[in-house]
């Protein structure tokens, strides 16, 4: 954020006004105090949704942290960012939000070209990446066109209704999902590119990628840093590889389980004794009853055979504690 300042008093605002120059400025209130920072950032139809902390260094303001919304509170923030994107037709932006008494208060939505640096985003960088190939293959293979005018009729003819806010930011949202093609691109993603996951796992994990990282530290960090952070935000990608191959495994698992129960085993019917008629006074001859047919065995469900050319099995392993940075210089205590 550039240019904020918090306004207390009538003085206070007149000092901000002659100090802001040419710069445009408003005035909006404040959401204080709030109880939760986020940063939904939106690329095409996908959302990726982060627990943010403004006032730490640049890079620890992405937290690695989960569970921190509900379900509801999820599907809100994502509605809101498809909503603001597809509002001002912008493809790749990021929106944050507080929330304050349970209720979730958009405060900078305007960041078109938002930060996507693994300096800052760390943990969340490979995530955001692959969202971003996705997309920008979608875009290619099927000649998606930008449109050159925003049209904001159906979102104001949804305003006009007396409905609730729930019902209509999830109107605004459906008009979104339309425009960001939302249902061809989950079926493009799911034809062509469902190896994406394993490949940007074992990617990850490559020297080639730590030096990619070591470049961008190198770039931004003293001489003295560019190890210790290397080291920092390659272990916290580490640690999202760990917990990507206990989702995919975790997906895998349930997968096999759902074909084992979808297995239908029939069992053929135990075959019926015949009548036999007795004529009078003839003695009943002996017959044979068969024995009712043995059920076949049951039928072990088969594990799904692995897609072609798919990513060797994640191995577990231990999450990478990175190293603490040095003291004094430009880098802070690194919160992990």
């Amino acid at each position: 954020m550039v240019g904020v300042t918090k306004i207390n008093n009538t003085q206070q605002l007149l000092k901000a006004y002659e100090q802001s120059g040419r710069r445009v400025m408003h005035l909006q209130r404040a959401v204080d105090p709030f109880d939760l920072f986020v940063r939904a950032i939106g690329i095409g139809p996908q959302v990726h949704i982060v627990r943010y902390d403004p006032d730490a260094p640049l890079h620890d303001r992405y937290k690695v942290d989960f569970f921190f919304v509900d379900g509801e509170e999820w599907s809100v923030l994502q509605d809101t960012c498809l909503t603001i994107n597809a509002f001002f037709g912008w493809e790749f932006n990021s929106c944050e939000s507080l929330r304050k008494e349970g209720t979730f208060y958009p405060i900078d939505f305007a960041n078109a070209c938002p930060d996507f640096q693994v300096t800052s985003l760390h943990f969340h960088f490979p995530e955001l990446v692959k969202n971003m190939i996705r997309w920008s293959l979608f875009c290619a293979a099927t000649g998606r066109k930008k449109a050159l005018n925003l049209d904001w009729a159906p979102f104001f003819e949804i305003a006009k209704k007396d409905l609730p806010y729930r019902e209509r930011l999830a109107g605004y949202a459906k008009i979104a999902r339309e425009r960001m093609e939302h249902d061809r691109f989950q079926e493009f993603v799911a034809k062509h590119l469902s190896h994406l996951d394993e490949v940007t796992w074992e990617f990850f994990g490559t020297d080639m990628a730590k030096g990619f990282v070591r470049q961008k530290v190198a770039a931004l960090f003293p001489p003295h840093e560019v190890e210790v952070f290397t080291d920092h935000f390659f272990g916290l990608i580490q640690f999202w590889r760990k917990c990507e191959a206990d989702r995919m495994n975790s997906v895998k698992e349930q997968a096999a389980a759902a074909a084992a129960a979808a297995e239908v085993v029939t069992t053929p019917e135990a075959v019926s004794t015949p009548e036999v008629t007795t004529p009078e006074a003839v003695s009943t001859p002996e017959v044979a009853t068969p024995e009712p047919a043995k059920a076949e065995p049951a039928i072990t469900a088969e594990t799904a055979p692995a897609a072609e050319a798919a990513a060797p099995e994640p191995a577990a392993f231990a999450p990478v504690k990175p190293a603490a940075p040095p003291k004094g210089g430009k880098g802070k205590k690194v919160k992990n």
